[in-house]
């Protein structure tokens, strides 16, 4: 049996030496969750450790905060532990799961290598959302900061929005998205960039009156209608209310995010009967939002 730190704990492991080569296959555990791998590497351990390939399967990833786990048993090291020079010249993980409360995704193959404790990895494409999902960075194995570009195409706007930001029912369509995420100390520090642009896209709850003064009473920070809503007399005689897609328009935005809080974020929506600019702040932890609407 071989660990390494709290969380590889290697059963079963085969190994195969030939000249200068050593090829291994091995199960275990990874924070608790089966995993098997298969590698070949140097035969040559003094100084520094240079796998050729590896191919490993993972059961489950569990992603939180301050942790990154598979499971929820630890194994701990029995001897001291010492650091070795780590590189990978080629790396593909399969992940049949990765599970986070806000969001899951399944079947995720990564590729990629290690070198000087940064992994750089390419996810070509996964599902998520009903969509399509690809990401290409980094992860530091030492320190534990990551950066990592990702792009979503065709995803379920209402899903993402209810999941993630706690946004339920309150968008429709199928969205296009780019987020440049920045991670440091295990995800404790977190920052990001996201653009989204929504086809055919639809804020149902927004002209409701009932939503907005629960919103803004809720909330106590709205500042609505800085600018009133103004309407031509016949666009209003000439709409077609039993279609249901007659207040649908593209919509398009961008925001940062620091942690918990969304700062500048800004919405824009165009149709022939309803123009908006949206923009401000919302805490996603406590739902509180500084919003302003022009219209």
């Amino acid at each position: 049996n071989v660990s390494h730190k709290d969380y590889l704990f290697l059963k079963q492991t085969n190994m195969k030496i030939a000249d200068d080569k050593i090829k291994l296959t091995s199960d275990g555990t990874f924070f608790g969750s089966p995993i098997s791998l298969s590698l070949l590497a140097d035969n040559n351990f003094r100084n520094s450790v240079l796998i050729h390939n590896i191919d490993i399967h993972l059961n489950k990833f569990v992603v939180q905060r301050g942790k990154m786990t598979a499971g929820s048993p630890h194994h701990k090291l029995s001897q001291k532990e010492k650091d070795y020079n780590l590189t990978v010249e080629k790396g593909q993980i399969l992940v049949d799961e990765i599970y986070n409360p806000k969001f899951t995704l399944h079947d995720v193959k990564i590729s990629g290598n290690l070198a000087d404790n940064k992994a750089e990895f390419i996810i070509p494409q996964t599902n998520y959302a009903k969509g399509v999902l690809s990401a290409k960075g980094w992860y530091n194995i030492k320190n534990h900061s990551s950066d990592i570009h990702f792009l979503a195409s065709e995803i379920d706007s209402n899903e993402v929005a209810s999941n993630i930001f706690n946004f339920r029912n309150q968008i429709e369509g199928l969205a296009f998205a780019t987020l440049h995420l920045k991670t440091k100390n295990k995800l404790n520090d977190i920052k990001a960039h996201a653009t989204f642009a929504v086809t055919d896209g639809y804020l149902p709850k927004l002209g409701s009156t009932e939503f907005m003064i629960g919103q803004s009473k809720k909330h106590k920070i709205f500042n609505l209608l800085k600018k009133p809503f103004t309407f031509s007399l016949s666009k209003i005689t000439n709409i077609d209310f039993s279609k249901p897609n007659v207040f649908y328009s593209n919509l398009r935005g961008s925001f940062m995010l620091d942690n918990e809080q969304i700062q500048n974020a800004k919405l824009f929506s165009q149709s022939d009967y309803l123009s908006l600019f949206i923009e401000g702040d919302y805490n996603i932890d406590t739902e509180h939002a500084d919003l302003c609407i022009w219209g």
